[in-house]
């Protein structure tokens, strides 16, 4: 049965010359199966930020700092119901607002036997990244985690910069296997948005979530499907965008993105990098 155990979306965006960064793009990646994390800092290019605050209470954050760019991915605790391993889970994962920007986020699953539980939605939600998990057809009770990817800008407020990303949503066709396709908006030039991140979610119940990724540097992809049991059904796309020359930086951005994928049923990767650029 194929669909979506692990997902890790999103981007951080960098200074001139620094590639950046979702879950398993080149500047850092957190591993779903070992909690490891890793960072690799490139380079160090432009105007240096003040300080961050600490990461929020009972997360897991790991930040990275570039120049005039601060990212923040934040690993929130498991969602385990009422009593451990359930067969129905949600979770969120918030970014600290003062800081930082919700730009993307991911889940994932642990505890669940074969055939096990998969993801019905990974979505952006307010300020936080939400997520909701099943089993199917047989018992797969699991525990489930949200991670949400904030990003900072120097010369932009975090409300500042939460004004210029847009969130974008597509609804697919009704079926048995249901497509969308989230395509971000044209900035004030007439240029598309650059893609941050996205996501997707699947409210039919019967209907697993099979992909959710960058289909190119301007449009996010998401896809469900029934099993086993007909459950026609709708799933929506969301792609998350910023204009390429935010007002009042004095850089313009540029991005690309990358995909990850897995044969053996741990999950799926995806990741969208950004670059800054003189404007």
């Amino acid at each position: 049965m194929k669909g979506l155990r692990a997902i890790f979306v999103g981007s951080v965006v960098s200074t001139t010359a620094l590639a950046v960064l979702g879950f398993g793009a080149s500047g850092c990646s957190m591993d779903a199966s070992s909690d490891g994390e890793q960072l690799s800092e490139e380079a160090n290019i432009g105007t240096s930020q003040q300080a961050l605050n600490a990461c929020p209470a009972g997360v897991m954050c790991l930040d990275y700092s570039a120049g005039s760019v601060s990212a923040r991915v934040y690993q929130c605790g498991w969602s385990t119901g009422t009593s451990n391993f359930q067969n129905h889970l949600t979770a969120g994962c918030q970014v600290d607002t003062a800081d930082f920007v919700l730009v993307g986020g991911g889940a994932e699953i642990f505890g669940d036997p074969v055939p096990g539980a998969l993801l019905t939605t990974s979505k952006p939600n307010g300020n936080g990244w939400f997520v909701a998990s099943k089993d199917h057809v047989d018992v797969g009770k699991h525990s489930l985690r949200a991670y949400a990817i904030g990003l900072r800008l120097a010369g932009y407020t975090a409300t500042q910069l939460r004004g210029q990303v847009h969130v974008t949503t597509v609804n697919g066709s009704s079926g048995a296997v249901s497509s969308a396709f989230a395509g971000v908006p044209l900035d004030s030039n007439g240029d598309f948005e650059l893609l941050l991140g996205g996501g997707a979610q699947t409210l039919t119940t019967g209907q697993l979530l099979t992909a959710s990724y960058p289909f190119n540097t301007t449009t996010w992809s998401a896809a469900s499907k029934d099993h086993i049991v007909s459950a026609p059904g709708i799933v929506t796309a969301y792609a998350i965008s910023i204009p390429r020359c935010p007002p009042g930086l004095g850089y313009c951005l540029t991005n690309g993105n990358s995909n990850w994928f897995s044969s053996t049923g741990t999950g799926y990767r995806s990741s969208v990098s950004v670059r800054a650029t003189a404007s």
